[in-house]
């Protein structure tokens, strides 16, 4: 384990790691600046590393947060990079940043920017790579017979789960995915045949509605199967929200056959050499926030 960075002074703001007891701050800021985290982000996002998680405090407020995720094979990602309104324009974004950057070191570094601070990502030398679209449906109320082949992960031996998992995400660890799995209030399901895994989605809990997080399979079809299937067992009216890349066309088509609504871009980018991962299989990734 890697340790806290350094307490940093500045003329006005302390820039320290947060602690376990305070990363709803993070999440509470990160609803203000118009997202809409997980109810259990940060409890579970601060499992995937422990000194990953910065905030710049003033007079025991916190006024900004970016978060530095480190992986293996040599991949560290940034998110969670809010500063509250009376701090934008002052340069405690591009502190932050600046911090962030200096605990990756030499790692490659991943980021899903909005388009508002693409240019401060390029500054820092961060490149694009491809597109994420977010959208929104409505469950329908109308409770789903599952098919035969969609059941819960829960039930079949956990390294089949991780090792299907892995083949999209491999940076990710098993401690980290097991706990993300079972989060209070989340539905998992997958779908199984002859023996393996073909597709496999968590809805998980936010401040409004429910996320896939993720959302990965062989194909469409399996996909859509997944997908439904979750969102059925929810009341009439629950939103849900995906984040597709745009290079998964079909992942782009489903979500106009279900007639989702578009409510926004990312733009992934990388410092260094940009991480190859399989994008046609991910229907919605497991985190905007940590990759």
């Amino acid at each position: 384990m890697e340790e806290a960075i350094t307490q940093q002074q500045t003329t006005e703001v302390t820039i320290r790691n947060l602690l376990p007891e305070e990363m709803f701050i993070i999440t509470d800021l990160a609803a203000m600046a118009g997202t809409n985290p997980g109810i259990n982000d940060g409890e579970f996002l601060f499992k995937a590393d422990n000194n990953g998680f910065i905030a710049a405090i003033e007079d025991n407020k916190v006024n900004g947060t970016i978060a530095v995720i480190k992986y293996p094979n040599n991949l560290a990602f940034i998110g969670l990079h809010f500063v509250v309104e009376h701090y934008r324009n002052s340069g405690l974004m591009e502190k932050l940043l600046s911090v962030a950057l200096d605990i990756a070191g030499e790692r490659n570094i991943g980021v899903n920017c909005k388009e508002e601070y693409v240019s401060l990502y390029e500054n820092a030398g961060f490149k694009p790579a491809f597109k994420i679209i977010s959208y929104e449906g409505i469950s329908d109320g109308i409770l789903n017979e599952l098919p035969q082949n969609i059941n819960s992960p829960h039930l079949t031996p956990y390294d089949k789960v991780y090792d299907y998992y892995g083949k999209t995400f491999p940076y990710e660890g098993k401690m980290f995915f097991n706990q993300w799995l079972n989060q209070p209030q989340s539905l998992l399901f997958g779908k199984y045949e002859n023996d393996k895994y073909k597709g496999l989605g968590l809805l998980k809990p936010c401040r409004k509605g429910f996320r896939l997080s993720p959302l990965i399979a062989d194909d469409r079809e399996s996909a859509k199967e997944i997908l439904t299937s979750l969102v059925s067992h929810y009341p009439a009216g629950t939103p849900y929200y995906l984040d597709i890349p745009v290079q998964n066309m079909d992942g782009i088509n489903l979500a106009e056959e279900l007639k989702l609504k578009k409510i926004g871009e990312a733009l992934r980018m990388y410092k260094g050499k940009e991480h190859k991962i399989s994008l046609n299989n991910i229907y919605s990734f497991t985190s905007m926030e940590i990759g």
